[in-house]
């Protein structure tokens, strides 16, 4: 298990993930339904958004250990 060092952020039902490109990014929401899983394809260490279905509590995980927890309005 590894950490990735990223930064969220969220903007009425936007979720903005600040990670390393390359990464592969998983958003599942409070059911565990997968909303987002896919590679970051930003260069750098840029900014990503992602719009989400509905307001929620949504699991953001980075690779295979690091997660953080949002709650979208």
């Amino acid at each position: 298990d590894y950490g990735i060092d990223f930064t969220v952020a969220v903007d009425g039902r936007r979720i903005l993930v600040a990670a390393p490109q390359g990464e592969p990014v998983r958003i599942v929401d409070v059911m565990g339904r997968t909303v987002v899983d896919q590679t970051l394809n930003t260069q750098h260490s840029t900014l990503s958004t992602f719009l989400m279905p509905s307001a929620g509590v949504y699991v953001i995980r980075l690779g295979n250990g690091t997660a953080r927890k949002v709650i979208v309005y």
